[in-house]
């Protein structure tokens, strides 16, 4: 029976293990984000934060600013209030990265916020989010500059100029 039970345990224990190890399918959003994006999640991901983009992605960045100006706030103070551990202790949620991450997102420092992923999982989350919050807006954006374009080339191609006989826009 020890055995047996031996057994069970071992087994448990290897599937939390691969479990854990399983990467992260990224959302659709981030897929489809673009460069910026994508590497930005993958900075989340696996070992920080980042405020300010690298060179060859300041391209970027006043999206990425304004975004964290108008949004980073808001979803940071939700993040921790949301959390059991940390919605009366300040204290805790000073330990798990809260002023941290509210002096990155109002740019009062402008540099990364690393972290070991293996046990800082609420920073790597509170990362993964304001990342995947930006994607949304950005892949929402696009659709809206899509079905704005398409509106567009059908007008266009409903209008008539011509006085013989009134086309589709009654003219």
């Amino acid at each position: 029976m020890k055995v047996f039970y031996a057994l069970q345990v071992t087994i448990v224990l290897a599937l939390a293990v691969l479990v854990a190890a399983a990467p992260i399918v990224p959302p659709d959003s981030i897929q489809q984000g673009g460069d910026v994006i994508q590497y930005l999640w993958h900075q989340a991901r696996t070992r920080s934060f980042v405020n300010v983009l690298p060179e060859q992605l300041q391209y970027g960045q006043g999206d990425w600013f304004s975004f964290l100006s108008q949004h980073g706030r808001e979803l940071v103070e939700d993040f921790y209030r949301g959390d059991v551990r940390t919605r009366d202790n300040e204290a805790y949620a000073t330990r798990l990265g809260k002023q941290k991450f509210l002096r990155a997102i109002t740019f009062e420092e402008r540099n990364r916020i690393t972290y070991d992923p293996r046990n800082a999982l609420p920073k790597q989350r509170l990362a993964m989010l304001l990342v995947e919050k930006y994607a949304e807006q950005k892949q929402i954006e696009r659709a809206a500059q899509q079905a704005e374009a398409e509106k567009r080339a059908n007008w266009g191609r409903t209008l008539s100029l011509s006085r013989e006989e009134p086309g589709p826009s009654h003219f």
